[in-house]
């Protein structure tokens, strides 16, 4: 997973944890990213990971066709132009969450980091 923005974000965790390479290798710097981002996937509902599908429905009993990769739907409800206003409005408000998540997996891997540097 070497990309720039990678490579700063693991750059960065060193800064933080003020330790050099030989005592905070950057295998575990990347394994502990990797664990984050895991159980972040695992546990979270990305909007970045969810389509939005738009159907019409058939005046024969009101039905319409499913994707075959459907997985699991989240809710499904008739549009109107106030719910796509309420739409845009969660994107933003959404957007704001994922940076007040993004603030707390850093904290909690300076606080792995915290601990890290207590045992050595």
């Amino acid at each position: 997973m070497s990309t720039p923005l990678y490579d700063a974000l693991v750059t960065k965790v060193r800064d933080w944890s003020n330790r050099d390479s030989e005592s905070l290798p950057d295998s575990i710097i990347k394994d502990s990213l990797g664990y984050a981002s895991e159980t972040a996937y695992r546990e979270l509902r990305l909007q970045g990971m969810e389509k939005v599908y738009s159907f019409e429905a058939d005046n024969d009993g009101n039905t319409f066709n499913v994707p075959s990769d459907l997985k699991e739907y989240i809710s499904l409800r008739q549009l109107t132009v106030l719910s796509i206003q309420l739409l845009v409005r969660k994107l933003f408000l959404f957007q704001l969450r994922l940076a007040k998540l993004y603030l707390r997996v850093l904290i909690a891997m300076e606080n792995v980091f915290s601990t890290y540097r207590t045992l050595f």
